[in-house]
Formats: C-alpha cells, structure tokens, sequence
C-alpha cells in the first residue's frame, strides 16, 4: 500500500504531519478514534474557555499598522469594506506579505497554487490556466477577474489576464486577498469562479531594495526598487527584467520582458490619493484559444489615479496592449496544404475605466455600499472584420449590511451590468454569518455571477486567409466560424455552507466549505 500524507497547517508556517506508513486495519482505527477524541476534546474546550472582541474596523485603517496575526484576519475585498475575515460573506484567503517573503515562489502563479480551491494548469511558461471549484477549462475562459489596486487586468482581447507577466513584481506586493466563489454582485463581469485582489505596496520610508531570483524552466529576474518620503508625499520607483527558458527546446527563450513602475502617493489624516504608472515590454508564446501563438514587440501600460477616504473612493485608470501576434496554424491536412494564415497579425486594444464607490452608515449596526462604473474599450486587430471595435461597459452596485444581536450579520446586494455586446444582466447575492458561540462563526451564502464574452469570441472574423485551389471555402470559414457577435453571458448560481473557527487562543484555525454550482 502506497504512503498517504495528512497535513494539518497550525499558525503562520509550522506544520504539523503525520505520515501513515503501512499499518494494520485495527492500528489505523485506533489511531483516528484518538485523533478525533483530542480534537473534540479541543474543540468543546475552546469553545467555553477562549473569548474573542469583535471589533468594528475603521474603513481607512491603514495595513501598514497591523501585525501578522490581524493582517490574516482582514479583508476588505469580499464586501468592499475592512471586516474580520470570519464575518466575511464570501470564502476568502489572504497571502500577506510576509507569507510572500517566506515562499519557494517566484511568480504570482505559484502563490495561487497554495489557495484551497484554487486550479492551476501550466501551458506555457507565459500561459496558464486559473480557476476555482472546478471552473476551469483549457479554452479562453475568463472565469476569473485579476484586480490590483482595484483596477482590472483582465484582456479584453482575450479575456484572460497575463499570470505568468502581471504589471508587478513579487516584491511590489503587500497582500493578495482570493475570493474564493462569486463576486460579481460587486464586480460584475467575470468574477464567475474567483477574484484576486492585490494590493502593492506604497512606500514607507527612504529605501533601496534590489531583489535577484530564478526557477523553474530557467527563469531569472532581477528586480530594483527606490522609495523615497518627501513630507507628505510618498515615491516609488522600481523596474525589473525576467526571462524565462523553453521547457523542450534548450537555449531559446519562450518569455522575456522588462517592467519599469512608478507610484506617488500622498497622505493626509483623513484621505489618501495615489497617481501609478506602469509600462511592460517583451514578449513571449501564449495560447489563444485556437492554436499557439507568440507574443512579439508587446507593450502594455497603464496610468490609474485614486482617492480614497471613509465616505468616497475613486479611481480612474487607462490601460492599452500593442503587439505583434504570430499564430502557429499550418493550414494542412497530412501532406495536403489547404491554405495559409497571415504570419503576423497586429493588435491594439485600449481600456478607460472610471469608478466611485460611496459608504454610508444610515443608523447603529447599518453600513450601506454603493457606487458604478463605466469602461470604454477600443481594439484594432489588423486583417479582420471589422478592423475596429468599440464596446461600453456600464455597472451600478448597491450593497447592505446589517449587524443584529453583536452575533449575526446579513449582507444584501445586486448589481447591474449593461454593455452594447451582451444583454443586460442582474447579479444577486444575499449572504448572513452566525456566532453561535465565541469563536465559531457558521456563514450561508447565495449568489449569481456572469461571464461576459471577450472579443475573440464575439468580434474576431479573419479575413486575410488565402485559400488552397478547391478550397475555396476556408476563407469563408475564418471570416465566419470564430466570432459570434450572438453569444451570450454564461451564467452561474452558487450555493455555500461555510464554517470557521478559532482555537488555542486564535493560534489554531480551522475552516470548512461546502458549495454547490449550477
């Protein structure tokens, strides 16, 4: 019989585990009887003996202010407000930036790895896959909405953002918090399995941090950041340069880029505002959905401005991709050429994106959330039809919550999304947490989510394949077969059970999730 390993994660990275060698039906009985006798005996105990505040955090209460312990128990993305994690409506992880420090990984991919429920499929080394509770697929599935700092990262191109070359370096982290079920009721479009909030960090003081790594598949990165405090105002600048190897071919390199990014931040005791920019060069190969491809003389930038303070928070963010994209599609069957595709096509796609978010406290125990979002995306694929495209994105949130009794907590919200591809499309979600005893928190969650087609799906029509003599009609079939400007939203209604508890004054913490997907 082979090894079974059962590993029990206690307390930031001390683990506990217990390795079952072959046994005896009887001995291994006994075993688990025993195991199960310490952790009900530990469970009834805790939950008489431990206390636990539950403290209500101030919307503005800055991370940088928080040990450990409590940065793992905040969250702010789940219900767009700081909370404990365990009065959280969603099922959440946080990677702090410790946690960061202390990893084998070297890309953003690798962390996701570690999240419960998370899945990962390595394509490429600039491609893989990530999803959710079974909600991934080898297509363009944009399943998954990419955020950092708030801003959305997901191609509208392709739907999917760039894992393996976000606009950051590891080193540019502070947290990541993953949502771990749907989120578009405060999202919309794409938070269909999972969002991933990261937060970088801003500078703190005058500093100098030069960072040198690699890995797996010959990857090698240096990374070099400058911070500086000029009175109120906060200055980062940082920039770094990564490759990566084939993974069958020696000595040829299937990613290199380079990233430069600058932040300035400026800080008063009642409100923040925060100007970034960030511009990356390279390429690398990718799959799109139809065959291979590789990206060559990609650039993607961005420029986002922030405000943030306890009633308001805004941002306005622009971001574009231009590249030049060779597909591998040889158009033949056997021996037999049937046709040929354009060698290189050219690609522009650009994103303007306002969003306002407001929070108000109505009365004792009640917190109400609302705001919207416009985006406008302009592409330009060259060889196609039509060669422009222009979509509007339009979205209005409203969310609710209310504590009752100082045990329970009820969470309300819908929100609404129109653009001028797909129909128009209401995402619920209702979602309340119990304390039925201190430290033991029960959660019961409902909620809709949506996918929104990408251009490839939608808008792509080929029409620079030229055709073999007697096949004449692979031309008609690449303008034709790709995009259907008819697609839908794909939908999806998700049910939740979770549970979690806190034991041996909070240095244990267990959790457990049901779901149902329909």
């Amino acid at each position: 019989m082979a090894n079974r390993d059962c590993m029990l994660s206690v307390n930031k990275n001390l683990k506990i585990i217990w390795k079952e060698k072959v046994m005896k039906k009887g001995e291994r009985n006994r075993i688990g009887r025993l195991l199960c006798y310490i952790f009900l005996a530990t469970f009834l105990w805790s939950s008489t003996a431990l206390s636990s505040v539950s403290k209500e955090i101030s919307p503005t209460e800055d991370f940088d202010e928080l040990d450990l312990e409590e940065l793992l128990e905040i969250v702010y993305s789940a219900a767009r407000h700081k909370q404990d994690i365990s009065e959280s409506p969603s099922a959440i992880t946080v990677i702090t930036r410790e946690q960061i420090e202390n990893t084998h990984c070297n890309d953003l991919v690798c962390l996701l790895r570690q999240v419960p429920e998370v899945d990962i499929r390595r394509v490429r080394p600039l491609y893989a896959l990530v999803g959710a509770r079974a909600l991934t697929e080898p297509g363009n599935a944009p399943r998954v909405l990419f955020l950092v700092d708030g801003r959305e990262e997901n191609m509208e191109l392709f739907g999917f953002p760039l894992w393996q070359s976000p606009p950051f370096h590891l080193e540019d982290i502070e947290r990541i918090e993953i949502i771990r079920g749907p989120g578009s009721a405060l999202y919309g479009a794409n938070a269909h399995s999972m969002v991933v909030s990261v937060t970088t960090r801003k500078p703190s003081k005058d500093a100098i941090r030069i960072f040198m790594g690699g890995g797996e598949h010959d990857n090698t990165n240096l990374h070099l950041a400058v911070d500086q405090v000029l009175g109120s105002w906060l200055l980062q600048v940082s920039g770094d340069y990564e490759i990566s190897g084939h993974w069958r071919i020696n000595d040829r390199r299937e990613r290199e880029f380079s990233r430069v990014r600058l932040r300035l931040d400026h800080e008063t005791d009642s409100s923040d505002q925060s100007l970034q920019f960030g511009l990356m060069s390279g390429g690398g190969a990718f799959n799109s959905g139809i065959a291979p491809g590789e990206l060559k003389n990609g650039h993607i930038g961005h420029v986002a401005i922030f405000h943030r303070d306890d009633f308001l928070r805004a941002q306005v963010t622009y971001t574009f991709l231009k590249n030049s994209t060779n597909l591998d599609l040889p158009l033949y069957y056997k021996e037999i050429k049937l046709g040929e595709i354009p060698k290189k096509w050219n690609v522009f796609s650009g994103n303007l994106d306002t969003e306002a978010q407001f929070t108000f406290k109505p009365f004792e125990g009640n917190l109400l959330i609302t705001g919207g979002n416009y985006r406008w995306i302009f592409s330009e694929l060259g060889g196609n039809d039509p060669p422009t495209t222009n979509q509007h994105r339009v979205g209005i949130f409203l969310q609710d919550e209310q504590r009752l009794w100082e045990n329970v907590i009820l969470t309300a919200g819908v929100r609404f999304d129109y653009n001028n591809i797909t129909p128009f499309t209401i995402s619920p979600r209702v979602a309340g947490t119990w304390q039925f005893v201190e430290n033991q928190f029960l959660r019961l969650s409902f909620g809709r989510a949506f996918r929104k087609p990408n251009d490839f799906n939608t808008s792509v029509h080929f029409t620079e394949v030229k055709s073999e003599p007697g096949f004449e009609e692979l031309t008609d079939f690449f303008r034709k077969g790709i995009g259907n400007r008819d697609v839908g939203n794909e939908n999806i209604t998700a049910f939740e059970v979770g549970y979690r508890g806190r034991f041996l004054e909070s240095r244990l913490k267990v959790e457990a999730d049901v779901f149902f997907n329909l």
